[in-house]
């Protein structure tokens, strides 16, 4: 079960990156560019502008840190639910296992006689 999850966790982060570092490339690159563009044509704006960038940049990491808070909420529901199921599921498989070891337990007695 752990390592299902690992697993799965891993497959999603590996497609999350592929998409995300592309996206994360261009995102600066537009984000480097505007300013130079706003430099050049009304320096004085662009000023403006940059002065709020920190502002931005902490309300930013705010929102990413709920985020990562509630995703990690999210996967220990899961991974309780899923302990839930398997405990469910077991009984059904149980039986079968204890009426084979009696079996077993029963052939090997009559074997010592």
């Amino acid at each position: 079960m752990v390592i299902h999850r690992h697993f799965r966790d891993v497959i999603v982060i590996q497609e999350g990156m592929a998409e995300k570092l592309g996206s994360a490339i261009q995102f600066l690159t537009m984000f480097v560019a505007g300013f130079i563009i706003g430099f050049v044509r009304q320096w004085k704006m662009a000023l403006v502008i940059l002065s709020v960038v920190p502002l931005l940049g902490v309300c930013g990491a705010i929102i990413g840190r709920i985020m990562s808070t509630f995703s990690t909420r999210g996967q220990k529901a899961y991974a309780k639910a899923g302990a839930v199921a398997q405990e469910v599921a077991m009984p059904r498989r149980l039986p079968p296992l204890i009426e084979k070891k009696n079996y077993s337990f029963q052939k090997k007695k009559k074997k010592k006689k």
